[in-house]
């Protein structure tokens, strides 16, 4: 069950025009950058979204600096200071959006976010990191969402559904898991490579491309309702 402070907070994300999202982990691999920069593209399309890249290997600030197509998506590379710079530009975008890396918990405290969504993969590594974040979700009475991601395209239901059950069990039902289920495609990658979203690239009928699109805008639409 929320505590009280969690659902104010959740109150005020649905009600408000604006997000500030967090996509954090401790374990590589997991595409919190992925993620990033295909919720930004998607929410491009109709407000402004500025990508804060919180990672020392900057792929989501060079992929905003590689963009091939408008709307522009701005970025900053940032290491210190995070929860006064999202306080800040909240003021002047529609969306914020952290990248967040493993550095990010060395910070004195998490940004004031409206959500952190959190990856996980199908993989005893990425598993074995559910109790720390769980952990850090409790100590920031942040709203979170799980999310299963990477997820190999093989990997079967019944993977799917056991992974899920295991967060559900593990948590105890405080942790909210998405239905949408991110895959391991080729289309993030190569829209990647070239500054895009899946959901901007439409040279291709491929249902691989197709599939991939839709788990973004599932995903962002699950964002989005989180909370009711």
């Amino acid at each position: 069950m929320r505590n009280l402070a969690v659902e104010l907070h959740i109150l005020a994300f649905v009600t408000n025009d604006y997000m500030k999202l967090l996509i954090a982990g401790i374990k590589g691999g997991s595409n919190k950058t992925t993620l990033s920069i295909n919720i930004a593209a998607e929410l491009s399309a109709t407000s402004s979204v500025l990508i804060l890249d919180t990672d020392r290997q900057l792929s989501s600030h060079r992929w905003c600096i590689n963009r091939t197509i408008l709307p522009k998506i701005d970025s900053r590379a940032i290491s210190s200071q995070l929860d006064a710079v999202v306080r800040q530009e909240a003021k002047n975008y529609d969306n914020v959006i952290i990248d967040g890396s493993v550095r990010l918990f060395d910070q004195p405290q998490l940004p004031t976010a409206d959500l952190m969504l959190l990856p996980f993969q199908i993989s005893a590594f990425s598993l074995s990191t559910l109790k720390i974040m769980s952990d850090i979700v409790k100590q920031y009475s942040i709203p979170a969402l799980a999310v299963l991601s990477n997820v190999p395209t093989n990997a079967g239901n019944a993977a799917v559904v056991e992974c899920k059950d295991f967060i559900k069990n593990y948590t105890k039902d405080s942790l909210k898991i998405c239905n949408t289920v991110i895959y391991n495609r080729k289309w993030y990658i190569e829209s990647a490579a070239i500054g895009q979203g899946v959901t901007e690239m439409s040279t291709s009928k491929d249902k691989s491309l197709k599939n991939a699109q839709a788990e973004i805008r599932n995903l962002l639409e699950e964002i989005k309702n989180y909370g009711y």
